[in-house]
Protein backbone atom coordinates (compact mmCIF):
# COMPACT_ATOMS: atom_id res chain seq x y z
CA UNK A 1 0.00 0.00 0.00
CA UNK A 2 1.37 3.29 -0.84
CA UNK A 3 2.48 5.55 1.93
CA UNK A 4 0.08 8.68 1.15
CA UNK A 5 -2.88 5.62 1.16
CA UNK A 6 -1.71 4.81 4.90
CA UNK A 7 -1.63 8.38 5.73
CA UNK A 8 -5.09 9.23 4.25
CA UNK A 9 -6.71 6.17 6.01
CA UNK A 10 -5.11 7.29 9.29
CA UNK A 11 -6.70 10.65 8.90
CA UNK A 12 -9.77 9.28 8.01
CA UNK A 13 -10.05 6.79 10.37
CA UNK A 14 -9.01 8.88 13.20
CA UNK A 15 -11.09 11.98 11.92
CA UNK A 16 -14.55 9.37 11.93
CA UNK A 17 -13.59 8.10 15.73
CA UNK A 18 -13.34 11.13 17.09
CA UNK A 19 -15.54 13.53 15.61
CA UNK A 20 -17.90 11.16 14.30
CA UNK A 21 -17.82 9.14 17.92
CA UNK A 22 -18.38 12.52 19.69
CA UNK A 23 -21.87 13.18 17.32
CA UNK A 24 -22.94 9.67 17.28
CA UNK A 25 -22.51 10.20 21.15
CA UNK A 26 -24.60 13.43 21.96
CA UNK A 27 -26.74 12.32 19.52
CA UNK A 28 -27.58 9.16 21.31
CA UNK A 29 -27.21 11.33 25.01
CA UNK A 30 -29.87 13.50 22.92
CA UNK A 31 -32.25 10.95 21.57
CA UNK A 32 -32.60 9.55 24.91
CA UNK A 33 -33.40 12.60 26.64
CA UNK A 34 -36.56 13.49 27.46
CA UNK A 35 -37.01 16.59 25.92
CA UNK A 36 -35.26 15.93 22.56
CA UNK A 37 -36.12 12.61 20.53
CA UNK A 38 -37.52 13.90 17.62
CA UNK A 39 -35.00 16.38 16.08
CA UNK A 40 -33.35 15.03 12.51
CA UNK A 41 -30.49 16.03 12.98
CA UNK A 42 -30.00 13.41 15.90
CA UNK A 43 -31.02 11.11 13.59
CA UNK A 44 -28.59 11.76 11.23
CA UNK A 45 -25.93 12.09 14.24
CA UNK A 46 -26.79 8.23 14.95
CA UNK A 47 -26.70 6.79 11.22
CA UNK A 48 -24.21 8.66 9.83
CA UNK A 49 -20.65 8.07 11.67
CA UNK A 50 -21.57 4.35 11.52
CA UNK A 51 -21.85 4.85 7.92
CA UNK A 52 -18.59 6.59 7.27
CA UNK A 53 -16.95 4.29 9.21
CA UNK A 54 -17.95 1.18 7.64
CA UNK A 55 -17.50 3.13 4.22
CA UNK A 56 -13.71 3.21 4.99
CA UNK A 57 -13.33 -0.64 6.55
CA UNK A 58 -15.21 -1.44 3.01
CA UNK A 59 -13.18 0.68 0.76
CA UNK A 60 -9.78 -0.87 2.44
CA UNK A 61 -11.06 -4.28 1.79
CA UNK A 62 -12.26 -3.25 -1.97
CA UNK A 63 -9.14 -2.29 -2.26
CA UNK A 64 -7.27 -5.54 -1.28
CA UNK A 65 -9.47 -7.48 -2.85
CA UNK A 66 -8.47 -5.63 -6.19
CA UNK A 67 -4.83 -5.89 -5.82
CA UNK A 68 -4.91 -9.60 -4.44
CA UNK A 69 -3.08 -11.81 -7.47
CA UNK A 70 -1.89 -8.91 -9.33
CA UNK A 71 1.82 -9.20 -10.06
CA UNK A 72 4.58 -6.35 -8.93
CA UNK A 73 6.44 -5.33 -11.93
CA UNK A 74 9.58 -3.63 -10.81
CA UNK A 75 9.61 -0.07 -13.01
CA UNK A 76 12.61 -1.03 -15.22
CA UNK A 77 11.05 -4.14 -16.39
CA UNK A 78 7.77 -2.12 -16.97
CA UNK A 79 9.62 0.41 -19.35
CA UNK A 80 12.03 -2.67 -20.98
CA UNK A 81 8.37 -4.32 -21.71
CA UNK A 82 6.77 -1.36 -22.91
CA UNK A 83 9.32 -0.29 -24.98
CA UNK A 84 10.26 -3.50 -27.02
CA UNK A 85 6.33 -3.76 -27.32
CA UNK A 86 5.71 -0.38 -28.72
CA UNK A 87 5.27 -1.15 -32.12
CA UNK A 88 3.02 -4.21 -31.43
CA UNK A 89 -1.06 -4.28 -31.67
CA UNK A 90 -2.90 -3.84 -28.68
CA UNK A 91 -3.57 -7.78 -28.55
CA UNK A 92 -0.47 -8.69 -28.07
CA UNK A 93 -0.17 -6.71 -25.13
CA UNK A 94 -3.09 -7.71 -23.13
CA UNK A 95 -1.53 -10.97 -23.09
CA UNK A 96 1.60 -10.10 -21.27
CA UNK A 97 -0.92 -7.90 -18.31
CA UNK A 98 -0.56 -9.64 -15.28
CA UNK A 99 -3.96 -11.88 -14.11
Amino acid sequence: MHSFVKIFLAVWFAGVVTIGGFIFMSSIGQALSVDGGDNSHTNIGIIVPPILLAFGVLLVRFGKRLGRGGRNIHPDVAEKLLRRHKSEPVAEMIILAPD
